[in-house]
């Protein structure tokens, strides 16, 4: 499979809709609308997110360490930028995924982290 049919198939396991419903819904409405997130809603995206962290670790990773093979590839990058929105609004990743971005982390370096501190920040600044 070559890097732009994984970058795309990644994105068909609905993980941008339950994303950006997820960060919506626990970070942003919250704060702009100073009022609780909804809890059942946040919960139902929650569900969501678990199952696309299991397919995306089984099908585009499996044994090897980037979803490409053995080196990252654009695909990779979006991918993390993927997992990265909901953890910076409080979703917990889990073993198989925080390992898989570990290995995006250090193949990238310190420009890593600072693509995404402001992400973060503003999201913390959210929900605070």
């Amino acid at each position: 499979m070559n890097v732009i049919m994984c970058a795309t198939s990644c994105r068909k396991l609905n993980s941008i809709t339950n994303y950006s419903f997820f960060v919506t819904q626990q970070v942003l409405l919250p704060y702009l609308k100073k009022c609780p997130a909804d809890l059942a809603v946040v919960s139902e995206h929650s569900r969501e997110l678990d199952r696309v962290q299991e397919q995306f670790t089984s099908y585009f990773l499996g044994p090897q360490p980037f979803i490409t093979g053995e080196k990252p590839t654009i695909a990779d990058l979006l991918a993390a930028c993927e997992f990265e929105q909901p953890s910076a609004g409080g979703y917990k990743l889990e073993g198989p995924v925080l390992d898989y971005l570990a290995r995006v982390k250090a193949q990238i370096g310190p420009d890593y982290d600072k693509v995404y501190e402001s992400m973060r920040s503003f999201a913390e600044k959210c929900m605070n």
